[in-house]
């Protein structure tokens, strides 16, 4: 991957990410990019990777990374309502999921209304979100102390390698639920907001496309406990703004 600059208008660029050189796997000839606000993915997108590209040639077997639609869909309510259809059931015909929550700067805003909204949707696609957190709990007998695989890890793009995302999320929280008595009652929604706390207290996984290396994040996803049974977790959803448009 490559940074570059992309003509919006006459004279006026933007920076995007684009690919440099041909593309090894097939199937991310299907995912498009684009540098402005506008959704590009239509339908969910599986690639498959086999971790020995990644790891080398002593490991086996593969992962499928899987990218869907955006909720509050650019392309209007009825296109959203289909595609929520069509990710539900997808879910529900899986064996064990793994989710990869990104948030992105640029979404961010200036009250972390990016961070809320990731929230939420995760809360109404994830029955009972608050105990799928955290899905096994164990002994580890070398520590002496309790060591609980997750199901959920969370990504961050477009963040300059100097923000803390730490201080912002409990800024975030702060400034919020901390404040505001309806979210502070809201038991989900501070669930996953402390989970993204907790689990950026100590590393932060910043995806930098152009710089990053893949193999750590893969790593990380390999070890995250799978969602079982997503036939009984995962439900179907749909923005606010289409609910209002029903």
């Amino acid at each position: 991957m490559k940074d570059t600059l992309i003509e919006i208008a006459p004279g006026k660029f933007v920076k995007h990410i684009a690919t440099d050189g041909p593309v090894k796997n097939a199937q991310l000839s299907c995912v498009k990019t684009n540098p402005l606000s506008t959704s590009e993915t239509r339908y969910i997108l599986p690639v498959t990777v086999q971790l020995k590209h990644i790891f080398g040639d002593h490991e086996t077997g593969e992962i499928i990374l899987c990218d869907a639609s955006g909720f509050d869909n650019t392309e209007g309510s009825e296109f959203e309502i289909a595609n929520s259809v069509g990710l539900a059931e997808a879910l529900r015909s899986c064996k064990s999921i793994k989710m990869l929550a990104l948030s992105s700067y640029r979404s961010l805003g200036d009250n972390g209304e990016g961070i809320h909204k990731l929230v939420h949707i995760l809360a109404n696609i994830i029955s009972d979100i608050e105990h799928r957190l955290y899905v096994i709990v164990f002994l580890n007998k070398e520590k002496g102390e309790d060591t609980t695989p997750n199901s959920m890890l969370h990504g961050f793009t477009k963040f300059a390698p100097t923000n803390n995302i730490h201080e912002m999320l409990i800024d975030i929280k702060s400034s919020t639920s901390d404040v505001n008595s309806d979210l502070r009652l809201d038991n989900t929604f501070i669930a996953v907001l402390n989970d993204m706390i907790d689990k950026t207290r100590d590393t932060t996984d910043i995806i930098d496309l152009v710089h990053g290396d893949p193999k750590i994040l893969i790593k990380k996803l390999k070890k995250l406990e799978g969602i079982r049974y997503p036939s009984e977790v995962f439900r179907f959803s749909i923005s606010q703004n289409t609910k209002h448009t029903i």
